[in-house]
């Protein structure tokens, strides 16, 4: 409907920007941007169908196939010197063929499946209840990761929030890909419980499993910073955002403690109490990060703030759950589990190489203890 709008009223007057030499083109770009997102919902819906049923590889292949030949051809158009709005018609002509190959696979599962009007009063309830919750997570996620970009641009100018919005979009990505890592919980919670069996064993090996693998990601990623990044950025990029990097790779050690619990909670159908638990954290986040820079009106003050909110709301977080989902040693749970990363944090954050291998140690020894000899960890539910 906006892509009809778009194309058949919208004046040719409203695409006569400062710099666009083609106003037509521009209007044609965003109809077919308009198309994309539209598309776009189909494509998620069908790679959500495809987890649903565990086909995780194929949803990867799905996936990867659509960005390598999406890629490809935009460079194609690039070098063949056409216009922006075929750059972008590579984009939805890419998608549009992924979102039908998704479909007919799909159909593999759907063998009585027939387009025809139908309305099923209790699976749209339950959907409008799902969607809704999961909905204002969004909202309250983006709202915190985009609120100290805005205070930066309007304090400290549009220089300083490009460099914290690269740091910023680095810690983004690595906490999505730590979730990528065990983001399958989800439906397999989902489908134990619907077999009436228990997923605590499943969660337990998982989000131990997680903790050793992404705290030994983040310690070697802190360690090789500087190779890393000026490879990636450039000196004079890395000399502007490498603070900011460092502190916000302190901060994941403790966000990931968040990440198996999301996904264990969607899997018991419990949004309320992951919904409200997400208000809870991000809340305390933003008013500890407008703490920090009131006393200190400096970016890295902004990453500190969000930093002790995460050493704050993480164990109370796991103590919740754990009390109230779980069942098991709450104190335990929001205490013991959290150590490793205290310890791991003063091992990378300290300059005194005393407390440095003290510490170390402690990480290691703490690690051992707490995520594979006393947290019912099982090699079998992880390879099945």
């Amino acid at each position: 409907v906006v892509t009809l709008l778009i194309w058949l009223l919208a004046p040719l007057e409203l695409f006569q920007w400062k710099g666009i030499l083609n106003p037509d083109d521009l209007k044609i770009a965003f109809v077919f941007t308009s198309t994309l997102i539209g598309v776009k919902f189909y494509e998620q819906h069908f790679m959500c169908f495809l987890k649903g049923f565990e086909e995780y590889d194929t949803a990867a292949k799905f996936n990867l196939a659509h960005k390598i030949s999406m890629l490809i051809g935009q460079v194609i158009m690039l070098k063949l010197g056409y216009s922006l709005s075929m750059v972008i018609g590579v984009s939805l002509l890419t998608n549009v063929l992924l979102v039908l190959s998704q479909f007919i696979w799909s159909k593999r599962y759907l063998s009585d499946y027939a387009w025809s009007a139908s309305f099923d009063s209790l699976i749209f309830s339950r959907l409008k209840l799902f969607g809704f919750w999961s909905w204002l997570q969004t909202i309250v996620s983006l709202f915190s990761f985009q609120l100290d970009r805005l205070i930066v641009a309007f304090a400290l100018g549009t220089d300083v929030v490009g460099y914290y919005s690269i740091a910023s979009m680095i810690a983004n990505h690595l906490h999505i890909m730590f979730e990528s890592l065990v983001g399958w919980i989800f439906p397999a919670v989902s489908r134990i419980v619907k077999e009436k069996g228990d997923p605590k064993p499943l969660y337990y090996s998982v989000r131990s499993a997680l903790m050793i693998s992404s705290l030994i990601g983040l310690t070697i990623l802190f360690c090789f910073r500087e190779n890393l990044f000026i490879l990636w950025l450039g000196p004079e990029k890395y000399k502007h955002v490498i603070s900011f990097i460092e502190l916000f790779i302190l901060l994941e050690i403790f966000y990931i403690h968040s990440i198996a619990p999301k996904f264990f909670l969607h899997g018991l159908s419990e949004l309320k109490l992951v919904t409200t638990l997400e208000v809870g954290c991000k809340s305390i986040g933003i008013m500890t990060m407008l703490i920090f820079f009131y006393f200190d009106h400096t970016v890295i003050s902004l990453i500190w703030g969000q930093l002790v909110a995460m050493m704050i709301t993480m164990p109370i977080e796991l103590g919740i759950i754990n009390r109230k989902i779980l069942k098991a040693n709450w104190l335990y749970e929001s205490i013991a589990f959290v150590l490793p990363s205290i310890t791991l944090f003063f091992t990378l954050q300290s300059q005194n190489i005393a407390i440095q291998i003290i510490s170390g140690i402690l990480t290691i020894g703490l690690s051992y203890l707490v995520y594979i000899r006393y947290s019912r960890i099982d090699l079998k539910l992880l390879s099945e």
